[in-house]
């Protein structure tokens, strides 16, 4: 079950100032790549799959975070991803997209 709450916050994915109706979604990923080997090229990667996958604009897309130690197998990634009002026909439409997500 998702909860949306209204936020104000800056927003670096897309065009800003955020708009009235657009909604922001949070996804966190872990990934099997160590994180002395994680680059700005996997980041990339990750834009252009996940806008593959879920049909959206990559840069609507802002890694926020990329964390992880020495000691694990894996780097942690928290995404946020900007769902325009005005790309969709209507809130129904943007809200079934963003489920996807």
């Amino acid at each position: 079950q998702c909860n949306y709450h209204l936020q104000t916050t800056t927003c670096y994915a897309g065009s800003c100032p955020l708009q009235d109706g657009d909604y922001l979604v949070y996804v966190d990923l872990r990934v099997g790549i160590e994180p002395w080997k994680w680059s700005y090229v996997h980041s990339e990667n990750f834009f252009n799959a996940m806008a593959a996958v879920f049909k959206l604009n990559a840069n609507n897309m802002e890694l926020l975070n990329d964390a992880g130690s020495e000691y694990t197998a894996g780097t942690k990634l928290h995404f946020k991803i900007r769902m325009k009002a005005k790309d969709y026909k209507d809130v129904t439409a943007m809200h079934y997209a963003s489920e996807d997500v």
